[in-house]
Order: structure tokens, then C-alpha cells, then sequence
């Protein structure tokens, strides 16, 4: 489960809900920029790594996929899956 999408559908199900459109909260940088949303599991993971293992002391990591996208494609498959309008930017 991605980070950032568990709000999303928490905020999904409630324009769902209120038969408002799903609409994004953002800006319109955000909307069009490439950005990123990191798997819980894996930051989980090396949260326990970074805790146990020496290597890691006074080290700072950046824990990431890798994988990108930008918020203006994967609104309308967001507002697809919820069977709600799709309010756009």
C-alpha cells in the first residue's frame, strides 16, 4: 500500500459518499509534475534496518521505489475505482 493513497481513498469514499466530485486538493505544479509515493512495506522494513544495523548510524537514506507518475493521469483512474465524478484540477 502506498502512503499517500490511503488518504486518497479515505478522501475518494467521502466525495463518494457526499455525491461531491473527486476533486484535487493541490496545485496545479502538482498536478502536472512527475512525483513519487514510496510502499509502506518498504519503508517499514528499512526503518528496522536503519534501527538494528551499525552500518546505518548517523547515516541518512532516502527510501524510495523509484516508481513516478503524475497526479493529472492517475485522477481519472482513481475516480474510476471509486465510481465517483471526476472533478480534475
Amino acid at each position: 500500500m502506498m502512503n499517500i493513497f490511503v488518504g486518497l481513498c479515505v478522501y475518494a469514499s467521502i466525495c463518494k459518499y457526499e455525491g461531491q466530485p473527486l476533486t484535487f486538493p493541490g496545485t496545479k505544479e502538482a498536478w502536472n509534475s512527475f512525483t513519487d509515493a514510496s510502499d509502506a512495506n518498504l519503508i517499514a522494513e528499512h526503518q528496522i534496518w536503519a534501527a538494528v544495523d551499525p552500518i546505518a548510524k548517523n547515516e541518512a537514506f532516502n527510501i524510495i521505489n523509484g516508481d513516478v507518475f503524475k497526479w493529472k493521469h492517475l485522477w481519472n483512474i482513481s475516480a474510476e475505482q471509486f465510481e465517483v465524478e471526476n472533478g480534475g484540477f
